[in-house]
């Protein structure tokens, strides 16, 4: 997934999003090619990021049912840095602003991905992770979903989904004209009685916006790149459970 059109996203949605949204949304890029790793420094890794676990959230990507563990580190982020360093120099080799991001190969099927979140250097950092297999199954449309998001040719991507937050994730690519696009969303959306909240700035609706069910307190934000990628978030409504 494009990093602007990430980082546009989490500046439209971040405050809506639960804690961690931000690993959420980190979980639709591609995040490279998995390394592989000798015994000693599956081992190591295993010693050094085996964190004390506050969380465990369940996740469908594509279908595929797994868990996402979350937990505090022993080091703060640059301590960690230094530590995975020793292990492997390329475990670092891919750092996105205040984020650490690496894939480990388990064995022939199955990776582990892992986020580690940087939250100061008197915090201990926040490792995220995620055992999935090497090849995930296709993703499908949610419901009518295609209908509105699969306008024009535009392929779906990626699904995730959070079951326990009521949040789903998706991205869809091939959108020819990112403008006429979003417009039919627009109209879309509003005949499901949602309504644009976005910033009447021209520049913002060209290619994200936001929108909120007053009914069901629904919330959908979309976003797009000059490529014609998009990005959709869906948070389901409270009011009435």
């Amino acid at each position: 997934m494009e990093a602007r059109l990430i980082k546009k996203f989490l500046i439209i949605a971040i405050a809506m999003m639960s804690v961690f949204g931000m690993a959420d949304v980190y979980w639709l890029r591609d995040l490279g090619g998995a390394l592989k790793l000798n015994k000693s420094q599956s081992s190591d890794i295993d010693t050094l990021l085996n964190c004390d676990k506050f969380m465990l959230d369940r996740v469908i990507i594509n279908g595929y049912s797994t868990v996402m563990e979350i937990g505090n580190s022993s080091y703060n982020f640059t301590e960690l840095l230094r530590q995975l360093d020793r292990i492997d120099s390329r475990l670092i080799t891919v750092i996105d602003g205040k984020n650490l991001i690496f894939t480990i190969e388990l064995n022939e099927k199955y990776v582990k991905k892992y986020l580690v979140s940087n939250l100061g250097d008197n915090k201990k950092a926040v490792v995220f992770s995620m055992k999935l297999p090497k090849k995930l199954p296709p993703p499908t449309w949610h419901g009518n979903w295609e209908s509105i998001f699969g306008n024009g040719g535009a392929k779906l991507e990626k699904t995730i989904e959070y079951p326990d937050r009521k949040a789903l994730y998706f991205t869809i690519s091939g959108v020819g004209n990112v403008m006429m696009e979003l417009d039919y969303i627009r109209r879309s959306l509003e005949r499901c009685n949602f309504k644009s909240i976005s910033s009447d700035t021209k520049s913002f609706q060209e290619r994200s916006d936001v929108f909120l069910n007053n009914r069901s307190d629904e919330m959908i934000s979309v976003a797009f790149d000059e490529f014609g990628n998009g990005f959709i978030y869906y948070r389901e409504g409270k009011k009435w459970e």
